[in-house]
């Protein structure tokens, strides 16, 4: 949702404190079209930080994966180790 502001209730108080009318208008218009169109609104920080944890709860789920993986793999070349010693072992002096 675009920020917007009352250009007129804007011009307004810049003259009732003071700025000529050709002046206030001039800084309303420069604001609209320069500062505005960058600043981002509630709604667009809230979506951003639902984005960074949503992306966060992907890469834990993906890290638990690659944990999952590396102790199944480090689980199998234990028993193939311990199989070979024992083969190399028992079987190696018939």
């Amino acid at each position: 949702m675009p920020l917007t502001i009352d250009t007129l209730a804007y011009v307004k108080e810049l003259e009732a404190a003071g700025v000529e009318r050709a002046v206030a208008e001039a800084q309303v218009r420069a604001l609209a079209e320069h500062a505005l169109p960058d600043v981002a609104t509630k709604a667009d920080l809230e979506r951003a930080i639902a984005d960074l944890e949503r992306g966060i709860e992907r890469v834990q789920h993906q890290i638990e994966l690659v944990r999952r993986d590396v102790t199944i793999w480090l689980g199998s070349m234990i028993v193939v180790a311990t199989g070979v010693l024992l083969a190399a072992r028992y079987l190696g002096h018939g």
